[in-house]
């Protein structure tokens, strides 16, 4: 197991480098100019070329590419990201006010999503081929097609627009505490966590219904009727574990697609999150952010891989006769 661990890491290790080294160069690469955006725009040009040179020899914008990459890389290895261009602030201290908003989001859809998506494949599963099931496959498949952006406005337009129940963007003040602060909260929350949600419950209730189906005419699943389990009870008890595996592995993939909604999600409600914070220094041409941004985002998503795995090997002794093979 210990070796198996040590193999995932370096793994990890060497997929971090090759992404930082790919996105560190797609971002240098892109156009516009951190110096002049940070002059303000059209107005630098009014400034001399002495402050100019200066603010880039700063910026350290002067030194070869690969020289930038192997010092960022070296300082990134310190946990340590520099300071934003925009912001003056150290890009540490921006990660850690925005990191939790979009944690809170993509966890509370994840959770929803698996608590809603399991018993409505088992009821796909055992209703298969009727008229709840094909509603389902219909509605499941639609929600799946709609893009986030679109999904989102349809949402704002219904809730927060014509029946006027839930706000319609931003974050209660973070100054606030108490039951009030948390009711506002939630009721903050819910049109963005629905938006990311939505999708992963479409997709993972069909999922776990095709797996249950899978499960469903084997030897286990007749022997359990045979001795008089209802099907309820006979996908219950031994349907569902068969099926876990497979819908485990699914969320390794639904954490990075969680992930990358939040950068639309949290641009339409103006949720301060990492997704908005991507946005923006995009937009400004914030290197440091957005290397910062990206390697963050890279480690969530390995991590979220490697605990599938983890569960994997706890549910599936298959799993762990191959890991030890």
């Amino acid at each position: 197991m210990a070796s198996v661990a040590l193999r995932r890491l370096v793994h990890a290790a060497i997929a971090l480098v090759g992404i930082s080294f790919v996105v560190f160069f797609l971002v240098h690469a892109a156009p516009g100019d951190p110096v002049q955006l940070r002059l303000g725009g059209v107005d630098a040009r009014h400034v001399t070329p002495e402050v100019i040179a200066a603010l880039r020899a700063e910026m350290r914008l002067d030194d070869p590419i690969l020289v930038r990459y192997g010092a960022w890389l070296v300082a990134a290895a310190r946990f340590d990201f520099g300071d934003s261009f925009v912001a003056r602030a150290p890009v540490r201290r921006l990660l850690a006010r925005r990191l939790p908003g979009t944690l809170l989001l993509v966890a509370t859809a994840l959770v929803l999503a698996i608590i809603l998506a399991v018993p409505l494949g088992m009821a796909g599963a055992r209703y298969s081929g009727k008229g709840a099931d094909i509603a389902g496959a219909i509605g499941a498949t639609a929600i799946y097609s709609i893009p986030t952006f679109w999904l989102a406005l349809i949402l704002l337009q219904i809730f927060a627009v014509k029946l006027g129940v839930l706000p319609l963007f931003g974050m209660p003040s973070h100054d606030a505490t108490g039951p009030a602060w948390l009711l506002a909260l939630a009721r903050h929350m819910v049109l963005p966590v629905a938006t990311l949600a939505l999708g992963p419950i479409a997709y993972l209730s069909r999922f776990v219904r095709a797996s249950m189906l899978d499960s469903s005419g084997r030897e286990f699943m007749r022997t359990a009727r045979a001795k008089g389990l209802s099907e309820w009870g006979a996908l219950i008890r031994h349907g569902l574990r068969n099926a876990m595996p497979p819908v485990v592995s699914l969320l390794s993939v639904a954490v990075p697609a969680l992930l990358s909604a939040c950068v639309v999600v949290e641009r339409i409600f103006r949720w301060e999150g990492i997704g908005n914070l991507f946005v923006e220094s995009v937009v400004a041409r914030d290197y440091p952010v957005v290397m910062a941004l990206t390697l963050l985002t890279a480690v969530l998503s390995l991590a979220a891989g490697a605990l599938a795995d983890l569960l994997l090997l706890l549910l599936d002794p298959r799993a762990r006769t191959e890991e030890n093979a």
